[in-house]
């Protein structure tokens, strides 16, 4: 799933299943942009941009403004293009 580290400003994809997901550069904690769960649908609310079920738990990407790592104001989205297996 897609995860910032908040130390160096990166942002890469970490294994959902890892306890202490850390960053591939600087080794500092990530923080996951998806949310554990599945939660309750807003009727008028966009859908989720991308969701996952691993090891039975549902991570969700909501389609919102995310914290950029370079301006660190809340103007970053996540957009589908494709899923790979």
């Amino acid at each position: 799933m897609p995860a910032l580290c908040p130390r160096c400003r990166r942002i890469g994809a970490h294994n959902i299943g890892s306890k202490r997901p850390r960053c591939g550069v600087c080794r500092g904690p990530v923080r996951g942009y998806a949310i554990e769960g599945n939660p309750a649908r807003d009727p008028d609310a966009a859908a989720p941009v991308f969701d996952w079920n691993a090891d039975g738990r549902t991570f969700v990407l909501p389609d919102a403004g995310y914290r950029c790592p370079e301006c660190d104001q809340l103007t970053m989205r996540f957009f589908a293009c494709g899923c790979w297996d």
